[in-house]
C-alpha cells in the first residue's frame, strides 16, 4: 500500500479561518445566541446601559416611540437567558413599564408574574417596590381596583427597606390610589407621611426633590377637593384649603418633558379650584397651559383624556356649549383609543350634560338620556371591581354620578317609573352586598366555614390593629394590604358577585306595599331642584317639592344645634321650623296618602339624620311640646334605605330564643376605644340600664346578661338564636371611618375578645334576628354616603342579615329610654307591628311627660328601619318564684283540706 502523503500545513488558510471564527463568535455573542462565559456578563450589563438611557431619555423628553426599544429589549434577555441576577430582574422591570407604555397589558402581566415567581428575591428592594407600582397601575387600566390597591399597599409596606426617596414615592402612589376609591382618611394618612420625607430631602436637594414634593402637594390639595364633592366641606372652604397646596406644586413642579404629567394634574386641579371659587373663567388659563403641555405625555391617554374633560366642563359652566361638547369629545375618543374607562364615563357624563343644557326638544332629551345610559353601563363594570372590601362603599358613592343624571333627564321626560327605578340602583348596593355575602356563608359546607371563620378573625384583628394610635407609615401599610387580601380570600370562598342593578321589580313593590298598607316616599334632592317618588300599590308618581337641601339645612339647625356642624346638644327643639319642614316635604304629597295607610321613608342628603315623624302639621306655639301636632300622631313611619330592600326581607325562622338582651350600666374609669381620640374622658354609668334589661325580662323573657356576663363572647354564642336582639351601652359613631362605630360591651377576662362591639365585627356574622333594638346613644347615625344613608350600627345589623332594626339618631337620656323600651316591648308583646309598637310608646310617653321633659329630644330619636310586620311572641311563661309561689299554695291547700273534710263530716 502507498503511504498517505499530508501536503504541509497552509498557515495562511487557518489564520484566516481563526479571524473568521473569532468574528463569528463575537456576533453570536453580541445577540446572546453563543453559549454564555463568564466574559458575557459585561456585555449584558452594556446593554442594560443602552436600555437606561433610551428609556430616560424617552421620558425627559416626552417621546412616543416605546417599540423602539423592543429590539434593545429583546437582545439583553436573550444575553441574560436563563440567568437569575439583579440585574436580570432590573431587565424585567424596565420590560414591564415599557409594555404599559404602549398598552400592552396582557404581555405585561406575564413578565410581572415572572418576575415575582422567580426574580422578586434576588432583586433590588427599590425594584421590586417599582415593580409592585407597576403592576398596580396595570390592574388599574384594566380595571381591577382591589388588585390595585393591594400592589400599592404591597409597594408602601416596603417603606423601611427603601432608600427614603423611594419610600416617599410609594406612599404618594398608596394615598393617591386611596383617594380614587374615596378612602380619604387611609389617603391622607400615606400623603401626610410621604409629605414629611419629601420636605427633609428637600433641603439638601431642593432642585432634584422639588418636583417630587410639589407631587404630593398636589395629591394633598386634591384631597380637600374631594371633600367638598362628598359634602364634608363647602366648596368654597375646599378652595380655600387646596389653593395653598396648589400654589406650592406648581412653584415646585416646572414646565419640562420629565415632569409634564404632573405638572398637568395640578393645572387640572387649580382649574377645579376655580370652578369652586364660581369663577369658571379664571380655570381657562390653567387648562390652556395644561393643553400646550400634553404633547409631551401623549402616551398616558387618561391624563390627556382628563384635562380635555375639565376643557369641557369649564366651557360648560361659561355656556360655551358648543365648545364644550367639542371638548368632551375629543376626551370620548383619547379615552376610547387608550382602553380608559373612567375617563370614558366622565366624558359621556359630560356630553350628556351638554345635550340635556342645549336640550329644545324631545329628541335633545333623549341624546342627553342615550349618553348618561353609557355612562351608567361604564360606571357598572368599575362598580363589579370594588367587592366587599373597606372601601367599598366610598367608590361607589364616586361612581354615582351618571345615575343621579339619568334620573334627572327621565323625570324631564315624564317618565317616573323608569326615574325611579334608575335612583333605587344608586342605594344600598353596598349594603345589598354585605347582606348576599352572609347568605353565601349559610350555604357553605363545614370545612369552608372553618377556614372563612379563621379568615374572618385574622381580618377583625388586622382592623383593630389599623386603628391604633401611633402607626409607622410602614406598619399600616401592611396591615392596609393584609386587610385587603384577606377581604379578597373571603369573597373568594364564598364564590360572592355583585347584585344586579336592575333588580327592582315595581309591581312586586307595589304588591308588597298592598299586603303591609304602606305607601312609599323616596326623597331625591340635587343641587337646587327636589323630588318625591310616590309608590302606592296601585300607582307611582313623582312630586316636584319647593324645597333645595341647602334651605332644608337652614331649617334643620334653626330647630336645634343637632343639625349643625358644630353644634350643641341641645334639649329645647324650636318647632317652628318644622312646619316648613312639613309644607315642603310632606304636604305637596298628602293627598295621595290613602285613609288608614302607613308610610315608608326613603330620605336623601340631610334628611337621613332627622325624623320623619317630627313634621309639624300645623302652627304651634315654639316650646309647646305635649300637644304639638307632629305627623306621628297620624301615620306609623318607618325608614328604609333603598326600596330593593323591602323585597329582600328573609322568611322569618323559628328561633329557640325569644330575646337576647346584653346591657352595660357599670364602666368605673373605663375610656372609648376610640380610633381618632385614644385620649377619650372617662365613660359615665349608666344605672337605668339595669332597670332596662330587667323590664324587657319581665315583658319578653329570653336570656340576659349584665355587666360582666355581657361580653362579645356571649352575643356570638347565641347571635344566631334569639328572634329579638337588645344592646344597651354607650356606643359611639366614627365619623371619618365607619367601620370603626362600635357599642361598649364588658371585657371578660377569659374572652378573646376585648368587650369592644366595632362594626366591622358585625360584618362578619350572618343573623336572622327579626329585630335588633340598639338603645344607646347615635346608633342610627354614622358617616353619611351618597345611596347608602348613614352607615351607623343600625346598617352593620342590617348588613348582617336583621330584618329589622330599632336605632337612634342621637344621644338618649338614660331614664327616658327605659320608659320608652319598655313600652315599647309591651306594645309589641300585645301584637302592634313594630312600627306601630315604637309609634304608640312614643305617644304614651309624650301624654306622660310635659314642659322640658316632654321635648322631642327625649322621645323622638328611635326610628325604626325595615320590616314592620308584627312579632309573634309566645305568652311569657311565669318566673320561678310564681311557681314557687303556686307550689306552696298546693302543698297548704293539700294539708289543709283533710281538716276541712273532717269539720264538714262533723257538721254533717
Amino acid at each position: 500500500m502507498r503511504p498517505t502523503i499530508r501536503p504541509p500545513y497552509d498557515f495562511s488558510k487557518y489564520f484566516r479561518l481563526s479571524v473568521k471564527f473569532g468574528l463569528l463568535s463575537a456576533a453570536l455573542l453580541a445577540t446572546g445566541l453563543a453559549p454564555r462565559t463568564s466574559a458575557a456578563q459585561p456585555t449584558c450589563e452594556a446593554q442594560m446601559q443602552e436600555i437606561r438611557r433610551a428609556y430616560n431619555a424617552r421620558v425627559n423628553s416626552g417621546g412616543e416611540d416605546w417599540e423602539t426599544l423592543d429590539p434593545l429589549v429583546e437582545r439583553a434577555r436573550r444575553c441574560f437567558g436563563a440567568a437569575r441576577t439583579r440585574a436580570h430582574a432590573e431587565l424585567l422591570a424596565y420590560e414591564t413599564w415599557i409594555l404599559v407604555r404602549q398598552q400592552r397589558f396582557a404581555e405585561a402581566e406575564t413578565v410581572f408574574d415572572r418576575f415575582f415567581a422567580g426574580f422578586a428575591a434576588v432583586a433590588a428592594r427599590d425594584v421590586v417596590a417599582r415593580m409592585h407600582m407597576r403592576r398596580g397601575h396595570t390592574f388599574e387600566r384594566l380595571g381591577r381596583t382591589a388588585a390595585m390597591l393591594e400592589e400599592y399597599a404591597q409597594a408602601a409596606a416596603m417603606v423601611d427597606e427603601l432608600p427614603p426617596r423611594d419610600a416617599a414615592l410609594a406612599l404618594d402612589d398608596a394615598g393617591t390610589q386611596y383617594r380614587r376609591v374615596g378612602d380619604l382618611y387611609t389617603a391622607q394618612r400615606f400623603l401626610l407621611a410621604a409629605d414629611s420625607i419629601f420636605s427633609a430631602l428637600y433641603v439638601n436637594d431642593p432642585e432634584g426633590i422639588g418636583p417630587e414634593l410639589g407631587r404630593v402637594r398636589m395629591h394633598r390639595a386634591a384631597i380637600f377637593l374631594d371633600e367638598a364633592k362628598l359634602g364634608s366641606r363647602t366648596e368654597a372652604e375646599a378652595a380655600a384649603r387646596a389653593a395653598p397646596f396648589l400654589d406650592d406644586a406648581l412653584r415646585l413642579i416646572p414646565a419640562r418633558p420629565g415632569s409634564a404629567f404632573y405638572r398637568i394634574q395640578a393645572l387640572r386641579w387649580t382649574a377645579q379650584m376655580h370652578w369652586f371659587r364660581n369663577d369658571p373663567e379664571a380655570a381657562l388659563a390653567p387648562l390652556a397651559e395644561a393643553l400646550r403641555l400634553s404633547p409631551w405625555e401623549a402616551a398616558s391617554p387618561q391624563l390627556i383624556a382628563w384635562v380635555w374633560q375639565g376643557e369641557g366642563e369649564t366651557r360648560r359652566r361659561i355656556g360655551d356649549y358648543a365648545a364644550a361638547r367639542d371638548a368632551f369629545a375629543t376626551a370620548l375618543r383619547v379615552s376610547q383609543d387608550g382602553g380608559y374607562t373612567i375617563g370614558e364615563m366622565g366624558a359621556q357624563m359630560g356630553l350628556g350634560q351638554v345635550e340635556e343644557a342645549m336640550a329644545a326638544d324631545a329628541a335633545g332629551l333623549q341624546r342627553a338620556e342615550a349618553h348618561f345610559r353609557e355612562a351608567v353601563a361604564l360606571a357598572e363594570a368599575r362598580r363589579a371591581t370594588f367587592g366587599t372590601h373597606d372601601w367599598s362603599a366610598s367608590a361607589w358613592e364616586e361612581t354615582q354620578e351618571p345615575y343621579l343624571h339619568l334620573t334627572r333627564v327621565l323625570l324631564r321626560q315624564g317618565r317616573a317609573e323608569e326615574a325611579f327605578t334608575a335612583l333605587d340602583a344608586t342605594r344600598a348596593r353596598y349594603l345589598r352586598d354585605r347582606r348576599k355575602l352572609a347568605r353565601l356563608r349559610s350555604q357553605l359546607d363545614t370545612t369552608t366555614i372553618a377556614q372563612l371563620d379563621s379568615l374572618a378573625t385574622q381580618l377583625r384583628e388586622t382592623r383593630y390593629q389599623l386603628g391604633g394610635g401611633n402607626l409607622t407609615p410602614k406598619r399600616f401599610s401592611v396591615l392596609n394590604q393584609n386587610v385587603i387580601t384577606l377581604a379578597g380570600e373571603i369573597e373568594a370562598l364564598t364564590g360572592f358577585y355583585e347584585t344586579d342593578p336592575d333588580s327592582l321589580d315595581v309591581p312586586a313593590l307595589q304588591r308588597t306595599l298592598g299586603r303591609r298598607g304602606q305607601v312609599l316616599l323616596s326623597y331625591f334632592f340635587e343641587g337646587d331642584i327636589s323630588f318625591v317618588f310616590v309608590v302606592r300599590p296601585d300607582t307611582l308618581v313623582v312630586v316636584e317639592l319647593p324645597a333645595s337641601e341647602a334651605t332644608l339645612r337652614q331649617d334643620l339647625a334653626a330647630v336645634s344645634g343637632l343639625w349643625k356642624p358644630d353644634g350643641d346638644l341641645g334639649v329645647l327643639f324650636d318647632l317652628r321650623p318644622l312646619k316648613r319642614l312639613h309644607d315642603a316635604l310632606f304636604a305637596p304629597v298628602r293627598s295621595l296618602i290613602p285613609e288608614g295607610f302607613d308610610l315608608v321613608i326613603i330620605p336623601d342628603g340631610v334628611m337621613a339624620q332627622f325624623p320623619f315623624g317630627l313634621l309639624l302639621e300645623e302652627d304651634h306655639p315654639p316650646y309647646d311640646y305635649t300637644t304639638a301636632p307632629y305627623l306621628l300622631r297620624n301615620y306609623v313611619i318607618t325608614v328604609e334605605l333603598a326600596a330593593g330592600l323591602m323585597l329582600d326581607v328573609p322568611a322569618p325562622i323559628e328561633r329557640p330564643l325569644s330575646m337576647l338582651a346584653l346591657g352595660r350600666s357599670r364602666f368605673g374609669d373605663f375610656r372609648s376605644r376610640n380610633v381618632l381620640d385614644r385620649n377619650s374622658p372617662v365613660l359615665p354609668d349608666l344605672p337605668s340600664v339595669e332597670e332596662e334589661l330587667r323590664q324587657i325580662q319581665r315583658r319578653i323573657g329570653g336570656l340576659s346578661a349584665l355587666n360582666e356576663q355581657a361580653t362579645e363572647a356571649f352575643l356570638y354564642q347565641h347571635l344566631g338564636e334569639a328572634r329579638l336582639i337588645h344592646l344597651a351601652s354607650h356606643s359611639f359613631v366614627d365619623p371619618i371611618l365607619p367601620l370603626y362605630s362600635h357599642v361598649e360591651l364588658w371585657d371578660g377576662p377569659d374572652d378573646d375578645n376585648d368587650g369592644t362591639l366595632y362594626l366591622y365585627e358585625l360584618q362578619g356574622h350572618a343573623l336572622a334576628a327579626d329585630l335588633v333594638v340598639l338603645s344607646g346613644c347615635s346608633t342610627a347615625r354614622g358617616l353619611a354616603r351618597s345611596g347608602e344613608g348613614m352607615m351607623g350600627l343600625q346598617y352593620a345589623f342590617r348588613a348582617a342579615g336583621a330584618r329589622s332594626v330599632l336605632a337612634t339618631l342621637w344621644q338618649v337620656e338614660d331614664r327616658a329610654t327605659v320608659d320608652l323600651m319598655d313600652q315599647f316591648y309591651l306594645n309589641l308583646s300585645q301584637g302592634l307591628s313594630r312600627g306601630d309598637a315604637l309609634r304608640q310608646a312614643q305617644l304614651t310617653y309624650l301624654s306622660q311627660n310635659d314642659g322640658r321633659k316632654a321635648s322631642p329630644f327625649f322621645w323622638a330619636a328611635p326610628v325604626l328601619y325595615g320590616d314592620v310586620s308584627p312579632i309573634a311572641l309566645k305568652a311569657q311563661a311565669p318566673s320561678a318564684i310564681v311557681w314557687i309561689l303556686v307550689g306552696v299554695l298546693l302543698v297548704l291547700s293539700g294539708l289543709a283540706l283533710p281538716h276541712f273534710l273532717r269539720r264538714r263530716s262533723a257538721h254533717g
